[in-house]
């Protein structure tokens, strides 16, 4: 690519990443999308790269077609936007790459790759709601009728293949335990993707220090994009994307069985990403 090498977000999703899309998006020279989409504080614009909503299972089922997708579905797409734009730095942002990590490498090896996690626990509780529709689904919903969206995210999320360990147990979990399981094995995959990247081309960042005016700058430092404390305070300012309300209460306050559910299924991701699991459950910060 002649004038930029592109950057990927990753995350589980609800994590704050549409706020630093509108962060890096600052001047004409960068274009960072989420989901392929150009956002605003209050709304969604164009769709400039079509969605890898269902390719999202697809490689996760399928690993050795993950490198067609992207070759097909996103590298020539990327190139002419960098050309016809002129830009000095891309970024696409999407839950959907989580298992795409390792591909992205062999498809972009001049790309940077960010990863942002967020605390379990408090990911279940953003991702299960009960607004209808779900404005934001990305997690699994009370058994309802769903909105055409909602249905199209659900053919693309990510569920126990047959072979896993999980599967037989899959149709007698409850919507809080899969998505549980949806954050833990979200995280899992990507965090086996890095091990193909070298170190200085992949920054982890953990959601409490993103959504700080330090953590947006360490960002724009390691993507080589002058962006000012300032320019992050405001931003910081504004609540995007945020849910109105919450059906599950804050996780101190679950009931044995949520905390039981969730350990059992999300305890050893928790400790691996340096999240203290003891008694209050105190964030580590």
């Amino acid at each position: 690519m002649n004038r930029c090498a592109p950057t990927f977000v990753v995350s589980t999703g609800r994590c704050a990443t549409t706020l630093l899309g509108l962060f890096l998006n600052a001047d004409d020279s960068s274009l960072a999308l989420n989901e392929g989409q150009l956002r605003d504080v209050h709304s969604q614009g164009p769709q400039i790269l079509p969605a890898l909503t269902l390719e999202n299972r697809l490689a996760y089922e399928q690993p050795a077609l993950a490198a067609d997708i992207l070759r097909e579905k996103r590298l020539p797409q990327i190139r002419e936007l960098i050309e016809q734009k002129a830009l000095t730095h891309f970024v696409e942002i999407a839950y959907y790459y989580s298992p795409f990590v390792a591909a992205l490498r062999t498809i972009f090896p001049e790309s940077k790759l960010l990863f942002i996690h967020r605390d379990g626990r408090d990911f279940v509780r953003s991702a299960y709601v009960d607004e209808v529709p779900d404005p934001m689904p990305v997690g699994y919903l009370d058994p309802r009728p769903l909105h055409p969206v909602e249905r199209y995210v659900a053919m693309g999320r990510l569920a126990p293949t047959p072979e896993a360990p999980d599967a037989a147990r899959w149709e007698h979990f409850s919507p809080f335990e899969k998505n549980v399981w949806l954050w833990a094995e979200t995280n899992r995959i990507i965090r086996d993707g890095l091990t193909t990247w070298p170190s200085d081309a992949v920054l982890t960042m953990p959601m409490h220090r993103m959504v700080t005016p330090e953590g947006l700058v360490e960002i724009a430092d390691f993507l080589d994009m002058d962006r000012s404390l300032s320019q992050a305070s405001t931003l910081l300012e504004t609540k995007v994307n945020a849910r109105k309300s919450r059906v599950l209460p804050h996780w101190t306050q679950w009931d044995e069985t949520l905390r039981t559910q969730f350990k059992a299924l999300g305890q050893d991701m928790l400790q691996t990403l340096g999240y203290a699991t003891d008694a209050p459950w105190t964030v580590s910060r």
